[in-house]
């Protein structure tokens, strides 16, 4: 369990979603009251959490989560965890909560999702509530496909860096 998920527990048993929190040997064990609970655990917290820290940062023109987005001749859609807007630019986000984050699919996701919808132009990022250990790899393939990558020690600072991220970007939009 990350750290950002332990500091969420207190207020996750306050609001009914589970009854009793067990803690042997940095391993948790939870009771659970209500099924949403482990939807909203399993990563719809993290799309919330960039949707609010986009709200805070106060210089979008618009802000959704869970935004489906039809793919061109196909009866299928692709899914943007964050999307945001500014200026006329865009910003779009995959969020990772738990389970493996650190995945280059899903930044192969988030590369295929900006090609189509407006690639170069497009601010990428990665966001997970994951530390960034062992994360090398990762990051040298998210620099290669221009995606900044906010990892959970960055998530109290994330209005900002979504923010600096739309007005200067760290990838040139061209």
């Amino acid at each position: 369990m990350t750290p950002v998920t332990q500091q969420w527990l207190p207020a996750i048993q306050q609001a009914g979603f589970i009854d009793q929190i067990q803690q042997s040997h940095h391993l948790y064990n939870l009771h659970q009251v209500d099924q949403n609970f482990w939807k909203f655990v399993d990563g719809q917290w993290l799309e919330l959490f960039g949707y609010d820290a986009a709200k805070q940062a106060g210089c979008f023109d618009d802000v959704c989560y869970n935004l489906a987005i039809p793919i061109p001749n196909q009866n299928a859609t692709n899914q943007i965890d964050l999307a945001a807007t500014y200026a006329a630019s865009l910003l779009i986000a995959e969020c990772k909560a738990e389970g493996e984050p650190f995945k280059t699919a899903h930044l192969d996701k988030l590369s295929a999702i900006a090609n189509m919808i407006g690639g170069s132009f497009v601010v990428k990022l990665f966001i997970t509530a994951r530390s960034r250990q062992k994360t090398e790899s990762f990051l040298d393939q998210a620099k290669a496909r221009q995606i900044v990558v906010v990892t959970g020690e960055q998530l109290p600072d994330l209005a900002t860096i979504l923010k600096q991220e739309t007005q200067q970007p760290t990838y040139a939009r061209v």
